[in-house]
C-alpha cells in the first residue's frame, strides 16, 4: 500500500491536484460550518427540480455536496493508487476531475448561502 502511494506522490500533477482537492474541500466545510447558524430552515440545494417545494431541504442538507465530494475524492484516491502502474494518463485526467469537482462544489455552496443570506 505504501508502495502505490509513493507513486501518486511522486508524479506532480496527481498530487498537485489531490492536494488542491483537499484543500478546497477543507474551505467549503470551513465556509458552511461558519455559516450554517445563519442559514434560514430551508434553503435551495435541488435547483434542477421544478420551481416550489421540491428545490428546498432543510439547512442540515447544506453539507450534502461536501460529503459526496469527500467520497468522490476518496474513491479517486484509492482508486489511483490501484491503477496507476497501469494507466498513468487515466489517473491524471481523473484527478484533475476531482479537482474541478472540488471547485464547482465549492462555487455551488458560496452562491447557494449568498443567495439566502
Amino acid at each position: 500500500m505504501k508502495e502505490r502511494f509513493k507513486h501518486l506522490i511522486q508524479d506532480r500533477i496527481i498530487k498537485v491536484s489531490y492536494i488542491s482537492s483537499l484543500l478546497l474541500l477543507l474551505v467549503a466545510f470551513i465556509y458552511t460550518a461558519l455559516l450554517f447558524g445563519r442559514l434560514p430552515p430551508l434553503i435551495p440545494i435541488f435547483n434542477q427540480l421544478p420551481w416550489g417545494m421540491q428545490r428546498l431541504a432543510d439547512k442540515i442538507m447544506i453539507f450534502l455536496p461536501i460529503v459526496v465530494n469527500a467520497s468522490i475524492l476518496f474513491v479517486n484516491i484509492v482508486f489511483s493508487q490501484v491503477v496507476y502502474k497501469k494507466m498513468p494518463l487515466v489517473v491524471r485526467m481523473i484527478g484533475i476531475t476531482t479537482l474541478f469537482i472540488s471547485f464547482i462544489v465549492l462555487v455551488f455552496l458560496l452562491r447557494t448561502t449568498l443567495l439566502v443570506l
